[in-house]
């Protein structure tokens, strides 16, 4: 049976991909929706860009990488688990904006649930195989240098 081991040097390399990844789809897809809306390119693009790569490295660091790391730790390390753990995410970020946020769920948007939640599981899942794919090796031992 094949095992997976990492490096340091490729969490890294791969938390900061999949940021730049998910930045840019979520810039792609938002700033398309916008251009199929009104019709133009949206104004300000450069602060769209900053703020979808800002909100994707805040996600990683706040729920992509804690799951990684239970996933890893329990030895998880197939890349089904990246996608199923990269396509729940969102549902873990929704709860915990339900959970810590003040008052209820009033502040999400009524068709966030049947529209923006599912295209968010699928980048997420996307992310999650792409981190997999740039931060694990197969490898019959444990090279030395490497995280168990």
């Amino acid at each position: 049976m094949t095992s997976y081991s990492t490096s340091l040097p490729k969490v890294i390399l791969a938390i900061t991909a999949g940021g730049i990844i998910g930045g840019g789809l979520h810039f792609l897809f938002s700033s398309l929706y916008h251009y199929l809306t009104w019709g133009r390119v949206p104004e300000h693009t450069y602060y769209i860009l900053l703020a979808s790569l800002a909100g994707a490295f805040l996600g990683l660091l706040a729920i992509g990488g804690p799951l990684w790391a239970l996933l890893h730790l329990a030895n998880l390390r197939r890349p089904i688990c990246a996608f199923v753990a990269g396509a729940i995410s969102p549902i873990v970020a929704l709860i915990g904006i339900g959970v810590f946020s003040p008052g209820d769920f009033r502040y999400i948007p009524a068709g966030f649930f049947s529209v923006d939640l599912p295209m968010m599981m699928i980048v997420s899942a996307i992310v999650g195989v792409a981190i997999w794919k740039l931060a694990y090796s197969p490898s019959t031992d444990v090279a030395r240098g490497t995280l168990p």
